[in-house]
């Protein structure tokens, strides 16, 4: 909400609904859309997908690397950044389990 706006009015312009945050959408000010609050605003659509995450420092969507469950080579370890072991998950022959090849 447009800090210059008094607390409880109905908005009259699309900077009074936006909050300055990327994450959560752009907001609108629609007051008689059903979807609308008390102050005539209108939550704004997510704008990052479903396997991906939201960075609010750079406005951006980015792939989440945990979204294939964090095993990209699919030898049953997760990459280290996605909470597993897998020390090179580029490779199926190298996991935790130490087997290496065929």
């Amino acid at each position: 909400m447009d800090a210059g706006r008094d607390a409880g009015a109905i908005c009259a312009r699309l900077a009074d609904c936006d909050d300055g945050l990327y994450c959560n959408g752009a907001e609108t000010c629609a007051p008689g859309d059903e979807g609308a609050g008390p102050d005539g605003c209108v939550a704004g659509t997510l704008p990052c997908e479903g396997d991906e995450i939201c960075n609010e420092e750079e406005d951006a969507c980015e792939r989440d690397d945990c979204s294939d469950g964090g095993d990209a080579d699919g030898d049953g370890d997760a990459r280290p950044s996605c909470g597993g072991n897998d020390c090179d998950d580029e490779d199926g022959t190298i996991h935790s389990r130490g087997a290496r090849g065929l």
